[in-house]
């Protein structure tokens, strides 16, 4: 397994959910789209979910296993544990999992269900982890949050003619930001940028895993203007290419609160994509 340990980037927090809805419920999906011209364009389409463990997860774990299939019969090495599966038995205790999507549409529009209509979409979860026996002198637990996001162009919409130009994604985002002064980001993969072939899934020590996930085209790196330790930290990381079949994003990031105390925080997402500008 690759490690990192690169200094985390230090950032000016600015606000996190500067294009998102935040929502209060959770495991909600929320899709937004801005105009596309005849000539080409881009589009970023946005969900947010507020997660709170007073409202509990969204998934069993159970359901989360399924899903975790259902996304790799989709995705390949590029769903949600990369090419690693979902054995992660070794250390981590599952606590829970929440799920959106998030579309672009030709029309701008919110996406109602017309696959004419659909020209980008993507498929997100973030899953949370106990790390067993990761306690601090204060009683403080560590837990593993997982941020996975997957986008691809319809099969249907593959290609384009010499008008209408090639549908692409050009951006995908997840993010955390945790929401009491109690909650601590302690660390977070990757930490720095990713090129090549594929991307090595990397989680914090105490765990075992060995997984890594295609890299298809363009780059994957931290946000730095989106990521932050310590209290209330905040955790981004971007994919930005351009690319007409399917792209992966997977960051993991250490965190820890007292588990006497519930936890609270915000998850979103951001894609862009439209169709490439003609030359």
């Amino acid at each position: 397994m690759d490690s990192e340990n690169d200094e985390s980037p230090s950032a000016t927090r600015r606000s996190y959910l500067r294009r998102g809805v935040e929502l209060s419920s959770i495991g909600c999906a929320l899709s937004t789209a801005g105009c596309l011209d005849s000539l080409g364009g881009s589009s970023v389409g946005a969900g947010t979910s507020r997660i709170s463990e007073q409202e509990g997860s969204e998934l069993s774990a159970d359901e989360f296993e399924t899903y975790v299939g259902d996304m790799r019969d989709r995705y390949g090495d590029g769903g949600p544990w990369g090419s690693g599966g979902a054995d992660l038995d070794d250390g981590l205790s599952y606590r829970g999992a929440w799920t959106q999507q998030v579309h672009i549409t030709e029309d701008g529009n919110p996406y109602q269900g017309d696959p004419d209509n659909l020209l980008v979409t993507s498929d997100n979860v973030a899953a949370l982890y106990e790390i067993s026996g990761k306690v601090d002198e204060n009683g403080k637990q560590n837990f593993v949050m997982l941020l996975w996001s997957a986008a691809r162009i319809p099969d249907e919409k593959r290609g384009g003619g010499p008008i209408e130009g090639t549908p692409v994604v050009s951006r995908i985002r997840p993010g955390v930001e945790l929401k009491k002064f109690t909650e601590e980001m302690l660390m977070y993969f990757p930490s720095r940028r990713r090129n090549g072939d594929a991307v090595p899934v990397v989680l914090p020590p105490g765990t075992s895993f060995d997984s890594s996930y295609p890299l298809h085209q363009g780059k994957i790196e931290p946000v730095a203007a989106e990521t932050r330790v310590g209290e209330e930290g905040v955790y981004a990381v971007e994919w930005t290419g351009e690319y007409d079949r399917q792209q992966s994003v997977i960051g993991a990031a250490e965190v820890r609160w007292d588990p006497k105390e519930t936890y609270n925080f915000t998850w979103s997402v951001e894609l862009e994509g439209g169709r490439s500008r003609l030359l």
